[in-house]
């Protein structure tokens, strides 16, 4: 693991909201190849949540200059991925929506939360927000459902 994702992993907290060692499936999402790319820092992980953080850079504008949906759309969706997986069974995204609220700009930090809000034997649903770090204006919400990939299928 590199310096950046030594620092990721290092500040992650657990569920007690203290510094935990990083575990490994904490090292293995915080060192996400796209995330990295994108400046994506995992910030907490447990089971069913999921905070990460990211700051929007210039590059990452449309050609409204604005930043990127896809940028936003991103960084929700690695939320859910550490949510979904955090269980420490494999998951993959089924679906997931997301309505923009308020416009974002360069420069800004916007932090993800996803959080479960049903697990079944092989289906999760989770609901993410996206909001502006320095005052909380909601930037996003998403919907999603997962499909965890190592439940035993009744044949």
């Amino acid at each position: 693991m590199d310096g950046d994702a030594e620092r990721r992993a290092g500040a992650m907290t657990g569920s007690t909201g203290g510094r935990q060692p990083p575990s490994a499936l904490e090292e293995r999402i915080a060192a996400d190849p796209y995330g990295r790319w994108l400046g994506i820092e995992l910030l907490e992980l447990r089971p069913g949540y999921c905070r990460a953080a990211l700051t929007l850079a210039p590059h990452m504008v449309n050609f409204h200059g604005s930043p990127h949906g896809g940028a936003i759309f991103s960084l929700a969706d690695f939320a859910f991925g550490g949510a979904c997986n955090g269980h420490g069974h494999p998951a993959v995204a089924l679906t997931v929506t997301i309505q923009f609220h308020a416009a974002a700009r360069a420069g800004q930090r916007l932090v993800a939360e996803a959080r479960e809000t049903r697990q079944g034997q092989r289906a999760g649903f989770y609901a993410m927000t996206v909001t502006d770090e320095a005052d909380g204006t909601v930037v996003a919400t998403c919907q999603a459902v997962s499909l965890r990939t190592d439940a035993h299928r009744p044949r």
